[in-house]
């Protein structure tokens, strides 16, 4: 296991590469750290955090579980998975599992205790293809090439020149 943080980024990022290139497998755990104690920034923070699709790990201290649950609630969709872990590899570890909302909902109602490790389930992924075919559109009828109109919207949306390319040709066909 290697540790990469802010202050040994340069040096270790040598050698990240240089396992990559060998063809070894890399996985980035990272966690989230504490939210900011002041709701206007731990807003913030959660909206940053709103489109990572890997899991979140947060930590939380008892007594502010309640706000951050109602946050994410608010910010991340009450309908994601997570898990409200106390006192993990201690005596007393409990955990509660469900969603954003029935996590805010159950700690509303009683008072959390003792370290907590909060696991929030990633942003599913984004389906660009909508927004690809419509900025498509745009540019064909504005009067760009098919052409240059799938080079730019490939490039912009990171989608299969061989997916839109057709729908490129159709939607000339029906300009005419």
């Amino acid at each position: 296991m290697q540790s990469l943080h802010q202050h040994n980024e340069r040096a270790q990022q040598s050698k990240i590469l240089s396992m990559l290139s060998r063809g070894a497998a890399i996985a980035l755990i990272s966690d989230a750290g504490f939210l900011p104690p002041k709701q206007s920034a731990r807003l913030k923070k959660l909206q940053q955090l709103s489109a990572v699709q890997a899991t979140l790990l947060l930590y939380a201290p008892p007594h502010s579980l309640a706000a951050i649950l109602a946050d994410a609630v608010e910010v991340l969709d009450g309908s994601r998975q997570c898990v409200v872990a106390r006192e993990l590899t201690k005596m007393h570890e409990e955990f509660f599992r469900g969603t954003l909302a029935a996590a805010a909902e159950e700690f509303q109602s009683r008072p959390a205790k003792g370290e907590i490790t909060l696991v929030i389930e990633g942003a599913g992924p984004v389906d660009t293809t909508q927004d690809a075919n419509s900025a498509l559109r745009e540019l064909i009828q504005s009067g760009m090439a098919p052409s240059l109109a799938v080079a730019r919207v490939v490039k912009e949306f990171s989608v299969k020149k061989s997916s839109i390319y057709q729908l490129a040709l159709d939607i000339k066909s029906e300009i005419r």
